[in-house]
Formats: structure tokens, C-alpha cells, sequence
């Protein structure tokens, strides 16, 4: 499963289909809304953090290039 790849032209290309697979697998175990809206929040949390990690190695990468 490819969810993201870069297109011939170079671009990233992200595959929404393959992405709602497996979020629907995590969703069909909760068995009510405060548990959709609590695993949404772990979601959330989880790419929020994952984000800024990347984001400061980015940012340490293109200083180093500068």
C-alpha cells in the first residue's frame, strides 16, 4: 500500500483512499461517539506531534544548507 509517493513529475501525491482504509479500521472498533471523538483527539495528537518533530528537522537541515 502506497498512501504517499512522489508523481513522476517530482510532486508528492497522496492516496486518500488507502488512507481512509485503514483510519476505517481504527474508527469500527469504537462502539460509541465519546469514543469516535477520543480516538479522533489521539489522531490528532499523534500527527500534530509527529508534524512539529519533522518540522524541526527540516528546519535544522535547511540551516545546515544555508
Amino acid at each position: 500500500m502506497k498512501m504517499l509517493y512522489r508523481n513522476e513529475e517530482g510532486k508528492l501525491h497522496f492516496d486518500n483512499f488507502d488512507f481512509e482504509l485503514l483510519i476505517d479500521g481504527l474508527f469500527d472498533k469504537c462502539k460509541n461517539m465519546h469514543e469516535l471523538e477520543w480516538l479522533e483527539g489521539q489522531i490528532i495528537e499523534t500527527v500534530e506531534y509527529a508534524k512539529e518533530n519533522f518540522e524541526e528537522e527540516l528546519e535544522k537541515e535547511n540551516a545546515s544548507t544555508d
